[in-house]
C-alpha cells in the first residue's frame, strides 16, 4: 500500500514524473535550425542586403515568419526544421548577392572613373596642344617681325637652333681687333632694342667666327674676343647679363670657301643665336 504522504512517495514515481515534466519543457523550444535562422537573418537584416538586394531578404523575411509560425504551434517537428533551413538560405543569398551588387556597382563606377579621367586627360591634351600651337603661331610672327626691322641691318635666317643674327666683321671690326667700330656700335643697339622687345627669347648666345688665315688658336682667341665685345655691347644697351652668352668658334665652322677674299670675308662673322 502507498502512502499518501508526499514525503513517501516511491522514489520511481517521482523520477518519471521529473522526466515527464523535463520532456514537457525541451517540447516547446525553438529547434536549433530556426535560433541560426534567426541569428543569420539578423544578420542580413543589418548589412547591406537591405538596400541592394531587398527582394531577396524579404523572401528571406517571409520564411522566417513561417518557421515561426510552426514553432509556435509545433515547436521542433519537422515542418519548423524544414522551413527555418530555407529561411537561413534565403538570408545567406540575400547576403552573398549584395556583396555581388556591391561590387558590380564598384566595377561600373570604376568604369565610369577611368571614361571621366580619359575625357579630362584628352581634353588637357588638346588644350595643351592648342596653347603650343598659339605658342608657335607667335613666336613665327615675332620671327617675321624681326627680320623686318633688322632688315639692311644683318641677315636673319632661322634654324633649328633659333633665329640666326648673323653680322659682318668687317661691319663690326678692324682687321685682326676686337675693339667694336663706331659703325657697329649704331647696328648692335638697334639689334638689343629688337633683342629687349621679344618676350618669348630665353636666351642668346654670342658667337664668333674667323677665316683660315692664322693659327687655330690665335682665331679661337680673336673670335672669343670679338663676341665677348659684342656681350657686353648688348648687356650695356639692358640685355639680362645671365641671359647671354659668349664662345669663341674660331675657323672651325665656315659658311663659305677660305679660297677667295669673298668667302674668307663672309666667315668673318658674329652670330647672335636667339635660342
Amino acid at each position: 500500500m502507498i502512502n499518501e504522504d508526499s514525503n513517501h512517495l516511491p522514489r520511481s514515481w517521482l523520477l518519471g514524473l521529473a522526466l515527464t515534466l523535463c520532456l514537457g519543457c525541451e517540447s516547446t523550444m525553438p529547434s536549433a535550425q530556426l535560433t541560426d535562422a534567426r541569428r543569420t537573418y539578423d544578420r542580413a537584416r543589418i548589412s547591406q542586403a537591405q538596400s541592394l538586394a531587398p527582394a531577396e531578404l524579404e523572401s528571406a523575411r517571409r520564411a522566417l515568419d513561417r518557421a515561426e509560425r510552426v514553432s509556435k504551434d509545433d515547436p521542433g517537428s519537422f515542418e519548423e526544421v524544414s522551413l527555418a533551413y530555407v529561411a537561413e538560405r534565403r538570408a545567406e543569398l540575400a547576403m552573398v548577392g549584395a556583396n555581388q551588387a556591391a561590387l558590380q556597382k564598384r566595377i561600373v563606377e570604376s568604369k565610369q572613373t577611368y571614361s571621366r579621367l580619359q575625357d579630362e586627360m584628352r581634353a588637357r591634351a588638346q588644350a595643351a596642344a592648342a596653347a603650343s600651337a598659339s605658342a608657335l603661331d607667335q613666336t613665327q610672327r615675332e620671327l617675321e617681325q624681326a627680320r623686318k626691322q633688322l632688315a639692311g641691318v644683318s641677315q636673319v635666317a632661322s634654324n633649328p637652333r633659333g633665329l640666326v643674327i648673323t653680322l659682318e666683321g668687317a661691319v663690326l671690326f678692324s682687321s685682326g681687333k676686337s675693339e667694336l667700330l663706331p659703325g657697329a656700335r649704331e647696328r648692335l643697339a638697334r639689334v638689343a632694342q629688337l633683342l629687349k622687345q621679344q618676350p618669348t627669347t630665353k636666351r642668346l648666345l654670342v658667337e664668333g667666327h674667323t677665316d683660315s688665315v692664322g693659327s687655330g688658336a690665335s682665331n679661337i682667341l680673336l673670335s672669343k674676343q670679338r663676341a665677348q665685345a659684342v656681350r657686353d655691347f648688348l648687356v650695356k644697351e639692358g640685355i639680362a647679363e645671365q641671359q647671354i652668352q659668349a664662345v669663341g668658334k674660331g675657323k672651325a665652322e665656315p659658311v663659305a670657301s677660305n679660297a677667295d677674299p669673298e668667302g674668307r670675308a663672309s666667315n668673318r662673322r658674329v652670330e647672335i643665336v636667339i635660342e
